[in-house]
C-alpha cells in the first residue's frame, strides 16, 4: 500500500512539473508577442515623429533668411492609439496655423491597409536677428542708429512684425513707449509730422509751365507723403495737397 502512495507522489510530481514547463513556455510566448508588439508600435510612433519633424523643417527650407534658423518639437503621442506603421507613406498637412511658427498642430494621415488619422501636437521656433532698442525709448521718439542694435530673438514669440532694416527704422517715430531690448515693429513706427493742424504753411500749386506759391492754414496732421485738407487764406478754398516737406503742402493743377 504505501509503496503504491509513493508511486502516486512521484507521478504527480512529475505531471507537476510537466505543467510548470508548460505554463512557463505559453508565459515566455506571450511576454515575446508582447514586446514585439510593443515594438511595433514604437515604430510607427518614430516614423510619425521623424516625418513630422522633417516636414516641418521642408516648410521653412525656402522661406529662411539667411541668418535665420529654426528649431522643431514634435510633441507626444500615446502609444495606446494602437497606430500601425505606415506602409504608403504619411500624408501631412498643417491644421489650422498656415504660417508654420509656434505652436500648432499637423494632420497625418495613412491611407494603407489598415487607414487611420491623427492630429499630432508640434512647436516651430524661429530664431533670427531683428532690431531691438539699445535704452527705454519714449513714444513720439524719433529713432536714430544709436536707438537699436540686432539680437537673435525667437520671432515665432513676437505678435507684430520685427524689424531687420535699420533703413526702415532709422527717421521714423515710435508709436508707442518700448522697453530696452525690445524689438521694434513695423506696426510700432510713424513717419514723423512735419505738419501739424492749424500750421501756417506754403501752398505750392504748379502744372507743366506754371508755378503759384501762396499761404495757408493745415486743417490735418500730416507726414511725409500724407494728403491732408489745406484752407487757402486767399480765396478760403479748402483743397487737398501732398505734404511735401516741412511746413510745405503741394497740389497739382
Amino acid at each position: 500500500m504505501r509503496k503504491q502512495t509513493n508511486r502516486e507522489i512521484r507521478k504527480l510530481s512529475k505531471n507537476t512539473c510537466q505543467l510548470g514547463r508548460v505554463l512557463k513556455n505559453l508565459l515566455l510566448a506571450a511576454a515575446l508577442g508582447s514586446n514585439t508588439y510593443l515594438f511595433a508600435e514604437q515604430n510607427a510612433i518614430t516614423q510619425i515623429s521623424s516625418e513630422i519633424e522633417q516636414y516641418l523643417k521642408d516648410f521653412h527650407a525656402g522661406r529662411l533668411q539667411p541668418n535665420h534658423r529654426i528649431e522643431v518639437s514634435v510633441g507626444y503621442i500615446d502609444p495606446r492609439l494602437n497606430l500601425p506603421k505606415c506602409s504608403g507613406g504619411l500624408q501631412l498637412a498643417l491644421n489650422g496655423n498656415q504660417q508654420g511658427i509656434g505652436r500648432l498642430q499637423v494632420k497625418a494621415s495613412c491611407a494603407g491597409d489598415r487607414p487611420w488619422t491623427k492630429y499630432v501636437a508640434a512647436e516651430v521656433n524661429l530664431f533670427g536677428e531683428v532690431l531691438v532698442a539699445t535704452e527705454n525709448i519714449r513714444r513720439g521718439t524719433k529713432i536714430e542708429e544709436r536707438h537699436m542694435r540686432p539680437l537673435e530673438t525667437n520671432i515665432a514669440t513676437l505678435r507684430r512684425t520685427p524689424v531687420t532694416d535699420k533703413s526702415l527704422v532709422i527717421g521714423m517715430e515710435q508709436k508707442y513707449s518700448l522697453t530696452s531690448g525690445a524689438p521694434f515693429s513695423l506696426e510700432g513706427l510713424s513717419k514723423p509730422l512735419l505738419i501739424e493742424r492749424g500750421d501756417l504753411v506754403q501752398l505750392v500749386a504748379e502744372s507743366q509751365n506754371l508755378r503759384i506759391r501762396q499761404q495757408g492754414e493745415a486743417l490735418q496732421d500730416g507726414a511725409l507723403g500724407k494728403v491732408i485738407n489745406v484752407r487757402n487764406n486767399s480765396s478760403e478754398i479748402i483743397i487737398q495737397a501732398e505734404v511735401v516737406g516741412s511746413g510745405k503742402v503741394k497740389v497739382q493743377l
